[in-house]
């Protein structure tokens, strides 16, 4: 995998990103509750930055129609891994933010523990080299090592995240249950994005209104970015990770 030219200077971030799992089982119900809002906000921008990388990456591809369709249909994706991220947010009570300084996407950035950089750049082999670390299922061992916090600095993958954010859903919806707390905000059902209000066409996307449906929503997001161990998807498509693995893998694009 070829190795990318670290920037000089990386644009800091002014979202906090979690600096390390929470210990869901031992918090007190209100920090509990505000740091999945937390992390489900961090989820909800991590998922923002992904769109415009992979999108200037897919208009910069001339002469291959195909290479330049299936990077705009992981951008699709993104987009439904987006709003699904922000209808868990807005289940628990949170308010989904895109716009203003602090959730804006800047680049160049970098995400994870083990600091892989993202930036705004035309679809090379070094470039869909870094799409396959960002998708990847587990940390690789050849990306840089720099200096600038990363959006999920403790964490080695955005599976690994998203995780962790089920383990802490069912954890705080368990909780809810024995201590008499309201976990699900059933005010926010109608305001969720959803198939039926016509934001989608498939049935994927769907309101959060209890822990089932956010672990199906959370799982569809892992399988279609990294899959299932680096498989395909139950449904049979490739993952995020798959695709940009076989187009760095394509001698067209040499």
């Amino acid at each position: 995998m070829s190795q990318q030219t670290i920037p000089t200077h990386f644009k800091k971030p002014t979202w906090k990103a979690p600096q390390k799992p929470p210990n869901w089982e031992e918090l007190e119900w209100d920090a509990a509750l505000e740091a999945m809002k937390h992390h489900l906000q961090t989820a909800v921008i991590l998922e923002l930055y992904t769109i415009p990388l992979y999108l200037y990456a897919a208009y910069s591809i001339k002469n291959n129609d195909q290479a330049m369709s299936s990077i705009i249909g992981v951008v699709v994706q993104e987009m439904l891994h987006l709003a699904l991220a922000g209808n868990t947010l807005c289940s628990i009570g949170g308010t989904p933010r895109v716009y203003g300084d602090q959730y804006t996407p800047k680049y160049p950035r970098e995400i994870f523990y083990e600091k892989v950089v993202m930036n705004l750049l035309p679809a090379t082999k070094d470039t869909l080299a870094i799409f396959v670390e960002v998708e990847e299922p587990y940390p690789t061992e050849s990306v840089m090592k720099v200096s600038e916090p990363g959006i999920l600095p403790e964490y080695d993958s955005i599976g690994q995240f998203y995780q962790n954010i089920t383990h802490g859903l069912t954890t705080l919806d368990s909780r809810a249950q024995a201590e008499g707390k309201t976990l699900w905000q059933k005010a926010t059902f109608p305001k969720q994005f959803q198939t039926a209000d016509g934001s989608w066409s498939g049935p994927e996307m769907q309101a959060i209104t209890n822990l089932q449906v956010a672990k199906q929503s959370l799982d569809l997001i892992i399988l279609q970015g990294e899959g299932a161990t680096g498989e395909p998807n139950p449904s049979g498509s490739p993952s995020h990770y798959q695709i940009f693995k076989q187009l760095y893998e394509d001698p067209a694009l040499d």
